[in-house]
């Protein structure tokens, strides 16, 4: 009986452990709060740490913006076609641009460049002014430093996943 007790407790705490080693989205992208477009690893850190990183091709930094540039993958397998189905870039992207514009300070504009299976590219821009209008309540959360709450309610709005 004491053996099973044991048993127990020690696969409860080798759960618990995996659990709660594992990264939150905000202690992945908290490192990079307060950068800057000129940070050209941390913006790359922050695109691959945003939906969308399996299709990132390439990325163009100015003084206040960022270009980033995505392209639909070839298409093997009957798994990557129901992926690709489910990928939603308009959503993707205005994630990912207000993750861009809570943690790169001097960001004023961003801009997604999408080629899909097809060949074609769809270009997607938005300034800091006009998404925060759109979203004041991000805009709120910004303006207090409520980093995780910013987060959330983030991916509570664009998030498909």
């Amino acid at each position: 009986m004491n053996y099973l007790k044991i048993g127990l407790l020690a696969l409860l705490l080798s759960v618990a452990g995996c659990q709660s080693s594992a990264p939150t989205e905000f202690e992945q992208l908290k490192p990079y709060y307060a950068s800057y477009v000129g940070d050209n690893s941390a913006m790359g850190a922050i695109v691959h740490l945003t939906p969308g990183s399996d299709y990132f091709k390439q990325m163009a930094l100015t003084e206040t913006s960022i270009t980033l540039s995505y392209e639909a993958p070839p298409i093997t397998s009957k798994e990557q076609q129901e992926a690709y189905n489910r990928w939603k870039p308009e959503r993707a992207f205005a994630y990912n641009a207000a993750v861009f514009f809570l943690l790169v300070q001097n960001l004023e504009t961003i801009t997604f460049e999408w080629t899909n299976d097809l060949g074609m590219t769809d270009t997607y821009v938005e300034s800091k002014e006009a998404f925060f209008e759109a979203y004041p309540e991000l805009h709120e959360l910004a303006s207090e430093r409520l980093m995780e709450q910013y987060l959330e309610k983030a991916h509570a709005l664009f998030r498909t996943s």
